[in-house]
């Protein structure tokens, strides 16, 4: 997937990804460069003002469809509140389809997580050198679940001078 041109990628999560019954949870290091540039963004402005952070889940293969994930962000735990809109996987089979030799490309779908980052735990989680990201179905899936996440990409991208 191709990024906005002013993002700035924080970190990615090492991939692939299986979806279990309750769901996944990766820790992304967090590049130290664009990540002491947020930092600074930050306190400057006293919060998230001016910028936006967001998820990027790449390569979603699987063979559930309407299947819909929550993602939080933050101290890993069971069950944290969403931290982003519910994800639909929706026409998750028909882009998993192997074409010829090439498998599917899958789903890639990008978060906001701005409002989430805003919350003050999580600004001191942004001040560790890792993000902790869980990710668990809204609804118990059938087993077995059939759903991998390629990888994930934590960017930020800042607004105004």
């Amino acid at each position: 997937m191709t990024l906005p041109d002013d993002a700035k990628v924080l970190g990615i999560a090492p991939g692939p990804l299986a979806l279990t019954v309750t769901g996944v949870q990766a820790s992304i290091p967090l590049e130290p460069g664009p990540h002491r540039q947020l930092l600074a963004h930050v306190d400057a402005a006293r919060g998230v003002a001016g910028c936006r952070i967001s998820l990027c889940l790449e390569n979603i293969r699987g063979t559930q469809d309407g299947a819909v994930l929550h993602v939080s962000v933050g101290e890993a735990s069971a069950r944290r509140p969403p931290s982003a809109e519910p994800l639909g996987l929706y026409g998750l089979r028909r882009a998993s389809v192997r074409k010829g030799q090439r498998p599917g490309a899958g789903l890639t779908n990008i978060l906001d997580l701005t409002a989430a980052v805003a919350q003050l735990p999580l600004v001191r989680s942004l001040a560790s050198d890792a993000l902790a990201v869980t990710i668990y179905p809204a609804a118990p899936l059938p087993e077995p679940v059939d759903i991998v996440i390629g990888r994930l990409v934590l960017f930020w991208e800042k607004f105004g001078a």
